[in-house]
């Protein structure tokens, strides 16, 4: 599906994600270099590109519209990522508090500008940030709707996809509203151990480095996305369009990636 870019936005789940396990040899902290490898867009049959790129809404296109690719385009940032053992259980998890505020910070050069993370679960998130050091986002919520993990035994690649809905609010000039941009999309992290030597892995070893991506596939609001499935008024020629009324084709057009972003890391074992 990856390579397919075949990831439509589900809007309904059955349940709630539950907190995603990571593969043993995760556990640690990392230090990463990330570096952009572009954009493609991969419905240019449903989305007009000039009318696309300058759509403000579409997340990436604004800084920290996307917490983990603040700034799109990047290359050579270095940030921290750590993993440690649950309670109870003994699963390996994200911290995600850390890793949100490394990436965070690391994206946008602004060391400290996450004053504080609060937790609710493994589904929401709220980044508190420092006044003026993220513009539009001086509080970010994150809401986990969807998950999937695949493991590929060939090379022990684990691919982890989460679907988000981030709500930035701001300050806005307009007393007691606060200005608010909304933004859906699915993360696709992969996490490949590179061992050193044939022996490492046999043995059951940790690996000291790992290869990993991030594939960013970014969908558009439905609102928005009406206007691109808009087409000519058959009772007013020559008139501005109108957005179909068929609700299934706004369904489709909101669900489709409008843009998919990658990038790679290389990650060093540091802890």
């Amino acid at each position: 599906r990856l390579e397919r870019q075949d990831l439509p936005k589900r809007f309904v789940r059955a349940s709630r994600p539950a907190e995603t396990e990571f593969p043993a040899w995760l556990e640690g902290e990392w230090a990463a270099t990330g570096s952009f490898d572009g954009f493609v867009l991969p419905h240019k049959d449903r989305f007009d590109t000039r009318r696309l790129m300058s759509e403000r809404s579409v997340p990436g296109f604004t800084k920290a519209s996307l917490v983990w690719l603040a700034d799109v385009g990047r290359s050579g940032v270095g940030y921290r990522l750590r993993f440690s053992r649950r309670r109870g259980d003994g699963a390996v998890i994200a911290d995600s508090a850390f890793n949100l505020t490394s990436v965070l910070e690391a994206y946008l050069d602004a060391p400290g500008a996450v004053e504080s993370v609060e937790l609710d679960g493994p589904n929401r998130v709220t980044l508190n940030t420092r006044e003026g050091s993220v513009r539009g986002g001086a509080r970010i919520e994150l809401y986990r709707n969807d998950s999937e993990t695949e493991l590929r035994e060939s090379d022990g690649t684990f691919f982890d996809s989460e679907t988000f809905r981030q709500v930035n609010l701001d300050y806005s000039t307009t007393a007691g509203v606060a200005a608010m941009g909304v933004y859906d999309y699915t993360l696709v992290h992969t996490y490949t151990p590179l061992w050193d030597g044939d022996g490492e892995a046999a043995a059951g070893g940790v690996p000291s480095r790992l290869r990993s991506s991030l594939s960013v596939f970014a969908y558009l609001q439905p609102n928005v996305a009406a206007t691109f499935s808009a087409a000519p008024s058959p009772a007013q020629p020559g008139g501005p369009p109108i957005p179909k009324a068929a609700l299934g084709g706004l369904l489709d057009a909101s669900a489709q990636p409008a843009i998919l972003y990658s990038t790679h890391s290389d990650l060093e074992r540091v802890k």
